[in-house]
C-alpha cells in the first residue's frame, strides 16, 4: 500500500496463529527475514529507497481465551527490526544458506549437510509424512 501523505509503502503480511505470536515467534528469523525479504526486493524491482518502505505483520488469531476478564484484540499487529543492520544480517543469512545449499552453477549440493528438524509438530502437516521421502520414516 502507498501513503501518498507520508511518501511511503507499506508491505503487509497476514498470518494467522492460534492465540498469536509470542516474544520468541517475534524473534524467529525464519519469520521476520520474510517481510525483510520482500522489501529488500520490493524496494529493488521499483528502485524505491528502503527509508520509504515499512513492514508490518497483522497476526490474525483463530482462538480467544474464554471467560477472559479483558477485552482481547483479534489481530495482533507486529513490526520487526528492518533498519539497516537487520538488512544486513537478513542478506548474510540468505547468502550462507544459498552458498551451502547450490554450487556455482546453481545445482543442489547433495553433499550438503543440514540438521532435520524432525518432530510431532513439525512432521504433522508435511505432506512427505509416512511416504518414502520422508527423512523420519527412512531413518535419515
Amino acid at each position: 500500500m502507498y501513503d501518498e501523505y507520508d511518501d511511503i509503502f507499506k508491505i503487509y503480511d497476514i498470518k494467522t496463529s492460534t492465540k498469536g505470536w509470542s516474544k520468541y515467534q517475534k524473534n524467529d528469523v525464519s519469520k521476520t527475514n520474510q517481510l525483510l525479504i520482500y522489501k529488500k526486493y520490493f524496494g529493488k524491482l521499483y528502485d524505491i529507497p528502503m527509508s520509504n518502505i515499512a513492514i508490518e505483520y497483522y497476526i490474525v488469531k483463530r482462538r480467544l481465551y474464554e471467560n477472559a476478564e479483558f477485552e482481547q484484540k483479534r489481530i495482533q499487529k507486529y513490526s520487526p527490526a528492518n533498519g539497516s543492520v537487520s538488512m544486513k544480517k537478513m542478506a548474510e543469512y540468505i547468502s550462507t544458506f544459498v552458498n551451502h545449499a547450490f554450487d556455482a552453477s546453481g545445482n543442489y549440493k547433495l553433499d550438503a549437510e543440514y540438521k532435520k528438524n524432525l518432530g510431532t509438530n513439525n512432521c504433522k502437516f508435511c505432506e512427505h509424512k509416512g511416504t518414502a521421502n520422508c527423512p523420519e520414516s527412512a531413518n535419515i
